[in-house]
């Protein structure tokens, strides 16, 4: 059985990510109740853990440029370089942290760089979005609204306030344009992505467990303003404004949560199956629980300390149980191995000829094929998860980046 970074997925940034952002939440934490010394430790834990995944990816896009291309042309996998570039950020600021002693300029040359790196992928993304007519969804919220993370990652480093105050307003902007389009669609199509709908609109709708993603756009947006107010507004302003937008954050959290709830069975089965697309539900969570901790820095108050904790405890428990099942995917499964594969009967052993799945593979409803390869045997365990009575053309891009099939969305 050989190794290689090929199939690492691009999911994986988004756990990386996750463990980043967890990270930035204890920074968060230790400045509010005075032990930032206490709290940084967690930071000396979940940032390698972050570069650790970053490095298979990236590993991937040097040796497997080809597979990297494949993660790039296709919307549903190009949103993760949006995680991977607000990831990178949450990293650059950690090199200001006090307890390190270094230079702000470290600090400050990484965000810079990641902030460009956004606005370059987020280019790109809508560039994808366009020629395969991709409306918006959930996971477009990474690639679009990632830049309003600046405003956070930027403080600690002393970027300029007009620099993140204008990556800001980006931010707000895309998200009031693709927000209401994005909740309509997953709220229109709740049935059909809960299993009860037409199997031949699956490719067009979301990710099931990417839905997630929903909430992240107003807790960004929300979290980027109370780190980075604009001070030219009165303080009544400011304090309205941030009213504003976590009733907004909260608001989105909740359906958000209404609609994974909605999508239980599908979700169940990533769960069941160890998708890594699971990592689409660690840093959208742990935004929200930034930004309740942001808000309650300013309002205080012991209800909204409760909510604090309450949403800590949700994404610290989704970032280490999805960490878990990835760590158990590189190091017990085929996340990073080849493994021998078996080919079905009647299967063409040119993997060029896409989509000429034998009438095995037809047979039962809500199969997963194996990451090994388009003709390997069906995978069993998503047997009855969702209700679709075909299986489509398996594209590469499915194939290695990690997300459920068109056909198991």
């Amino acid at each position: 059985m050989a190794w290689t970074l090929e199939k690492v997925p691009c999911a994986i940034q988004g756990i990386a990510l996750g463990n980043a952002g967890l990270a930035s939440l204890f920074v968060l934490l230790g400045g509010i109740y005075d032990r930032s010394d206490e709290y940084v430790v967690a930071v000396y834990v979940f940032a390698p853990i972050s570069l650790f995944f970053t490095a298979l990816y990236l590993g991937k896009v040097v040796f497997h440029p080809t597979a990297f291309k494949a993660d790039a042309s296709a919307a549903n996998t190009a949103f993760t370089f949006g995680a991977m570039s607000i990831n990178l950020s949450l990293l650059a600021s950690y090199l200001a942290l006090p307890q390190l002693g270094l230079p702000n300029a470290y600090g400050l040359v990484g965000v810079s760089f990641a902030a460009i790196f956004q606005l370059v992928q987020e280019g790109w993304f809508l560039y994808i979005c366009y020629i395969t007519k991709s409306g918006p969804q959930p996971y477009w919220n990474a690639a679009v609204v990632s830049v309003a993370i600046t405003p956070i990652t930027g403080v600690p480093v002393d970027m300029p306030e007009w620099i993140r105050h204008t990556l800001w307003f980006v931010g707000l902007a895309s998200m009031a344009v693709t927000l209401p389009v994005q909740s309509y669609s997953v709220f229109k199509h709740h049935r059909i992505l809960g299993g009860t709908g037409n199997a031949a609109d699956m490719p067009k709708l979301n990710n099931n467990p990417s839905v997630a993603i929903m909430q992240a756009t107003a807790s960004i947006v929300c979290s980027g303003w109370h780190a980075s107010p604009v001070r030219a507004l009165s303080d009544s302003m400011q304090d309205a404004v941030g009213d504003v937008l976590f009733a907004a954050s909260i608001t989105l959290f909740l359906l958000t949560m209404i609609a994974v709830v909605v999508r239980r069975k599908a979700i169940y089965g990533a769960i069941k199956t160890q998708n890594p697309a699971l990592s689409a539900m660690t840093f959208p969570f742990v935004i929200t629980a930034t930004s309740a901790a942001f808000y309650y820095k300013r309002v205080r108050g012991d209800v909204m300390e409760v909510v604090v904790w309450i949403l800590f405890g949700l994404c610290s428990t989704l970032v280490i149980s999805v960490t878990l099942i990835y760590f158990k995917l590189i190091l017990f499964g085929d996340m990073l191995r080849v493994p021998d594969v078996e080919l079905v009967e009647g299967a063409s052993e040119e993997r060029s000829n896409k989509g000429a799945l034998p009438d095995v593979l037809k047979t039962k409803p809500g199969l997963l094929l194996d990451e090994a390869g388009p003709y390997v045997k069906a995978r069993e365990d998503m047997v009855d998860v969702v209700d679709i009575v075909d299986i489509v053309d398996i594209d590469e891009s499915y194939r290695t980046s990690g997300m459920l099939l068109p056909s198991a969305i």
